[in-house]
C-alpha cells in the first residue's frame, strides 16, 4: 500500500491574514494530513494595532536597546508563533511563482512546492488623494515606521524646545483615520 500524498499548503506573508491562514489550517498540520509553510520576508509578526505605542515612546537617539525594547513590544518572532500550530516557517524573499510548476522562487533558496497557494503579502497604503500626503507624510505600518515617526517627533520637540521654530509654534498633523488617531473627546 503506498503512503498518502499529503499536500502541502504554502502561505505567502506572516501578517494578520497569513497568521489567520495558518491558524485556520493547524488543525490539519497538527494531524499531519497537510504541511504548511508560511514564508515572509521578515522573521518577525507585527502587532500594528500597537505600533503607535513604538512610535510614541520617546528614546533618545542613540539608545539602540531603548528603541529594540520598545519594537519588541508589538513583534513576536514568526517561528514561536506558528510553531506551537505545528507550521513551519520560511524567512526568506519571494521572487515570483511558478504556476506550472506549481513553485514559489525564493531569494537565495530552493523552489518551494505547493499543492495549495495562498497568496497574503498585505495591503499599501492609501493617501486617498489628498495632496501632499504621500510626499510629506510618514506612515505608520511596520517597526521601521514607527521608529523613524518617534524619531522625528522626537527630533521636533527639541528643536521647538529650544526654540528654533521661526514662528513660535509646533505643528503636527494627523492624515488618516485608522486604528491610531486620537479621540477628540
Amino acid at each position: 500500500m503506498a503512503a498518502p500524498i499529503i499536500p502541502s499548503v504554502v502561505i505567502l506573508g506572516a501578517g494578520f491574514g497569513g497568521a489567520a491562514a495558518a491558524k485556520t489550517l493547524a488543525a490539519c498540520a497538527s494531524k499531519g494530513s497537510c504541511k504548511v509553510t508560511v514564508v515572509d520576508r521578515n522573521d518577525y509578526h507585527v502587532f500594528t494595532p500597537l505600533l503607535y505605542e513604538t512610535a510614541t515612546g520617546f528614546v533618545e537617539h542613540e539608545n539602540i536597546g531603548s528603541a529594540k525594547l520598545l519594537a519588541s513590544g508589538v513583534t513576536v518572532a514568526n517561528s514561536d508563533m506558528l510553531a506551537p500550530w505545528g507550521i513551519d516557517f520560511v524567512n526568506a524573499e519571494v521572487e515570483g511563482i511558478n504556476w506550472d510548476a506549481r513553485t514559489v522562487q525564493l531569494r537565495g533558496s530552493e523552489p518551494l512546492l505547493f499543492d495549495h497557494l495562498i497568496v497574503a503579502f498585505g495591503a499599501e497604503t492609501n493617501f486617498f488623494g489628498i495632496s501632499g500626503l504621500q510626499e510629506y507624510a510618514y506612515t505608520l505600518k511596520s517597526v521601521r515606521d514607527a521608529d523613524r515617526l518617534r524619531q522625528r517627533v522626537h527630533d521636533a520637540l527639541h528643536k521647538f524646545e529650544k526654540g528654533k521654530d521661526s514662528d513660535g509654534a509646533l505643528n503636527i498633523v494627523i492624515g488618516g483615520g485608522g486604528a491610531a488617531r486620537a479621540s477628540r473627546d
